[in-house]
Order: structure tokens, then C-alpha cells, then sequence
């Protein structure tokens, strides 16, 4: 694993976590001083000599430079760059410039790639079935009878929304709600037999049709992706759900 930005930070964690993992790292940092205290202090983690280069990649062909001595890679994690310090008065243009360019047009990005796998891979879908309703389906069918609360957790999906998505499944056939006789709170939304036949039959195709999209990448890009994607989502998740989405 190559990962730039190594010496500090999210950089300096990633490279933690990846020698947990038992995998080979070099690091690339700017900061040489920091960059030699960080690849002593990973060598010492990995019982191993971990490789590291100085690198501005603010330097014309730096990033080629790097790519020439290290790269054969299977992953690349790329944490160089930050958010300047300083105020309105004191950072120029060019830099408010790079800035935004390296950080928001990643989340740009990142936005416009989803919107439009996510379009293409679900055009298997029947017309009368959304994507959140096959969401709920998919869920219970891999997870069994959920509480509608916790099924709005995993979802991402506030109660409200959910208990709209959830009275059109059960319109349809494919969804019960039982009420706990003991705490009257608490809603368990089931798959009905229609329910279970019908997302049995859905569900292959619709993971054909990502496996499809997801061939554009490497098994190694496809990891990384995974596990960049894993390490900003849950970020923003109850410590809870955080250690269940790590577990195997």
C-alpha cells in the first residue's frame, strides 16, 4: 500500500491500520524531518524496515516521480494536501483555489460517480418498485424481521420516511408490521411470502447489475474504494453501528 500524506494524520493512520492488516507500506510525506519520525515509528508497529519518500506534490512531475520508484502498488491511498490555516486576509487566491479543488471537487466526485452507478445498476428494477423500497426489502430478506427504527438506522432513512416507504410495501403485499404487545413503541416489519418471493427473485439481478458496473475496477481498486468509503461514512455513525458495519 502507497499512501501520500503518510507521516501525519489520516495518512498516519492509514498506515496503521493497513500493517495491522498485515500488508507492506510506504509512505510519501513533504516533511522529511516528520516523515523519518513516522516510518521509525511504523517500522517498530511492523517489526520491519517500512519504506518512505519525501515528496512535494505541489513540484511539476512529482507525483510521476513517485509513481516511477513505487509504483507497483496494489493500493493506493491518497491523504496529501490540506486545508490551509490562516483567514481570508491571509491565503491567497491560488492557494483558496488548489484547496477546493483537492477537497470539495473530491466530494463532487464522489457524489456525481454514486448518482450515476447507482442509476445505471438499478435499471433492473420493476417501475413500481423504488430504490428505497427495495432497500427495506433487501434488508429484511438478508437480516430478517427488523424493528422500523432500527431498520431506519440501517437505511440512513429518518422514521418518517421510512414509515411512508413501509405503508407502500405493505399495500403491496410484500411487508407486515406487527406491534410488541409488551411495548406498544416498538413496530417489526416483516417480509409476508409474497414479499420473500418476489425480492429472492430481484435481489441476483440487481447484484449482477452492480457486479457489472464495478468490473471497471481492479480487485485492489475495489478494496481501496470500499475501505476509504467505510472509513469516511462511519465517521458520521453511532459507535455501535460503527463496530457492527466492521464486523466480517
Amino acid at each position: 500500500a502507497l499512501i501520500t500524506g503518510g507521516s501525519r494524520g489520516l495518512g498516519f493512520a492509514s498506515a496503521k491500520s493497513f500493517i495491522a492488516e498485515g500488508a507492506d507500506v510506504i509512505i510519501a510525506a513533504q516533511d522529511q524531518v516528520r516523515l523519518a519520525e513516522s516510518a521509525a515509528k511504523l517500522s517498530e508497529l511492523a517489526g520491519k524496515p517500512v519504506a518512505s519518500m519525501a515528496v512535494d506534490f505541489s513540484a511539476p512531475n512529482a507525483a510521476e516521480r513517485l509513481a516511477d520508484l513505487h509504483g507497483d502498488v496494489d493500493i493506493l491511498v491518497n491523504c496529501a494536501g490540506g486545508i490551509p490555516r490562516g483567514d481570508l486576509l491571509t491565503i491567497d487566491e491560488d492557494r483558496w483555489r488548489a484547496t477546493w479543488d483537492a477537497k470539495v471537487f473530491t466530494y463532487i466526485k464522489l457524489m456525481r460517480a454514486a448518482e450515476s452507478i447507482t442509476a445505471r445498476a438499478h435499471t433492473v428494477l420493476p417501475k413500481d418498485i423504488t430504490l428505497s423500497q427495495f432497500s427495506v426489502l433487501e434488508a429484511l430478506l438478508h437480516r430478517g424481521p427488523l424493528c422500523q427504527s432500527e431498520l431506519a438506522g440501517k437505511l440512513l432513512k429518518s422514521g418518517g420516511n421510512l414509515t411512508l416507504i413501509v405503508d407502500n410495501l405493505e399495500k403491496s403485499g410484500l411487508v407486515t408490521r406487527e406491534r410488541d404487545q409488551e411495548d406498544r413503541r416498538f413496530i417489526t416489519v416483516s417480509l409476508t411470502d409474497k414479499g420473500r418471493a418476489f425480492i429472492t427473485g430481484l435481489f441476483p439481478q440487481v447484484a449482477a447489475s452492480i457486479t457489472r458496473e464495478f468490473a471497471a475496477l481492479s480487485s485492489a481498486e475495489q478494496f481501496t474504494l470500499g475501505w476509504l468509503c467505510k472509513k469516511v461514512g462511519a465517521r458520521g455513525l453511532p459507535t455501535t453501528q460503527t463496530a457492527e458495519s466492521s464486523a466480517p
